[in-house]
């Protein structure tokens, strides 16, 4: 009995997955883009799309708290 052992390094497309029927499934384009769907000239991460959104949406969330008047707050004044 002969025995092998191989350790070809294999590519794997990690945008195969539920995300891609999603995007097929409600007709997404935005998403089906993210996920390899559509042709482009280079292969797209859905991780790194869902981080810039995030970025995005956390800056312009914190602008609007930071730079929106306070209504209702009180100061406590404990130390005499």
């Amino acid at each position: 009995m002969i025995t092998m052992s191989v350790w070809d390094v294999v590519a794997q497309d990690g945008s195969c997955n539920v995300l891609q029927h999603y995007a097929a499934l409600g007709r997404d384009v935005v998403g089906a883009e993210s996920v390899n769907l559509t042709p482009v000239d280079a292969p797209k991460d859905v991780y790194s799309d869902v981080l810039a959104l995030v970025c995005i949406s956390t800056v312009l969330y914190f602008a609007l708290v930071l730079l929106s008047p306070v209504h209702g707050h009180t100061v406590r004044d404990d130390c005499g």
